[in-house]
């Protein structure tokens, strides 16, 4: 190789290692933007269980992702309670880096099946959140029916003595033991324990005794006792 040609050689390729470390050190991390969105679903908050009127044990979570399932950040998501379903908080959110938008749900003062939906700007699909409500704890008790019967003595009075324990809102509660007991007269009641159905009900009989008035009196721990009258 010539002394001219060997020059030209050595300043191309000093010239081609200066662009190589130019490029590098000019180098940019590459970000990937998500698409639209394009699927949403429950991460956490559904199939619940909770006491009416009270919080639900866990936030309702929506994940909303692009077609290629990366999270999409910066979307609105409408958390919309049923008729009767409670409160949620906030009502909007909006997802973060990970795609997730959360809100808080107090749930309805009726016992039963209650339900949120949450629907996501930008797309048609929605996400569904469930959970039941629980009754309270006892709040009241009253006499449902049965009162002021009368009959010949040692006789079955024919319709029932039946009590009814709620919560606070008004909801029956199963399953909560009630003693029964003749507080007055000398009939008999059978039976003398007895459970509330899921409306809150229970029931006995009453046997007069001798002539005169009999008082029967429904227990429950926590609410007022319950007084029936018979003849």
């Amino acid at each position: 190789m010539s002394p001219k040609i060997a020059r030209r050689y050595r300043f191309a390729m000093l010239a081609a290692g200066a662009v190589a470390a130019g490029c590098a050190g000019d180098s940019t991390p590459l970000h990937v933007i998500p698409a639209e969105p394009s699927e949403s679903r429950a991460v956490a908050g559904d199939a619940q269980r909770g006491t009416v009127g009270e919080p639900a044990p866990d936030s309702l979570v929506v994940l909303v992702l692009d077609r290629y399932s990366n999270p999409v950040p910066g979307v609105r998501v409408r958390f919309t309670p049923g008729d009767g379903a409670g409160t949620v908080s906030p009502e909007v959110a909006e997802t973060g880096l990970d795609g997730k938008a959360y809100a808080e749900w107090t749930l309805g003062t009726r016992a039963g099946e209650h339900e949120v939906v949450a629907e996501i700007s930008g797309s048609a699909a929605k996400v569904t959140f469930r959970a039941t409500a629980l009754p309270g704890a006892p709040a009241m008790t009253m006499a449902f029916s049965g009162m002021e019967q009368s009959g010949p003595a040692g006789v079955q009075l024919p319709q029932p003595l039946v009590m009814q324990a709620t919560d606070a809102y008004g909801n029956g509660i199963e399953g909560l033991t009630v003693a029964w007991e003749v507080t007055e007269g000398d009939g008999s009641v059978d039976p003398a324990t007895s459970t509330t159905d899921v409306g809150g009900l229970a029931r006995t009989y009453l046997t007069l005794g001798s002539p005169g008035r009999h008082t029967v009196t429904a227990r429950i721990a926590g609410p007022p006792d319950v007084t029936f009258r018979a003849y």
